[in-house]
């Protein structure tokens, strides 16, 4: 069962055949002087999934805010379905479905969570919908 929000979402940009859904070459992410990310490269498939995993202070946030456009790289290359996104801003990303919360902050809602989610979790963790 799919989504409507997801696939509204996840075919905004036009994807070129043949791409990764999610392409990073040659990421760099620097807070002055001190590179959190140097020369990250990987890329994602549809349907694949890609776990970041390190100690604290090895660059999963820096990495995860740069492919959401919180951060912009000093160097390297986003493509989103064959497109570049490292230049746009963060809300244009996030259209596309590419989003990263403040880890500092909780996903809170005044009522119970929307039923998509409720689903989409459900899924993820292997229930039934």
């Amino acid at each position: 069962m799919r989504l409507p929000w997801a696939d509204r979402l996840l075919h905004h940009a036009t994807p070129v055949p043949g791409a990764p859904l999610l392409e990073v070459e040659g990421l760099t992410v620097r807070y002055g002087e001190i590179a959190a990310v140097r020369d990250l490269s990987f890329s994602i498939g549809e349907g694949e999934v890609l776990a970041l995993l390190g100690p604290n202070g090895a660059g999963k946030s820096s990495t995860l805010r740069a492919l959401s456009g919180l951060l912009k790289p000093a160097a390297g290359t986003i493509r989103f379905r064959g497109q570049p996104i490292d230049h746009m801003p963060a809300e244009s990303i996030a259209r596309l479905g590419l989003t990263h919360p403040a880890t500092d902050e909780r996903m809170t809602w005044d009522s119970d969570p929307p039923g998509d989610f409720k689903e989409l979790l459900a899924r993820l963790r292997g229930g039934a919908t």
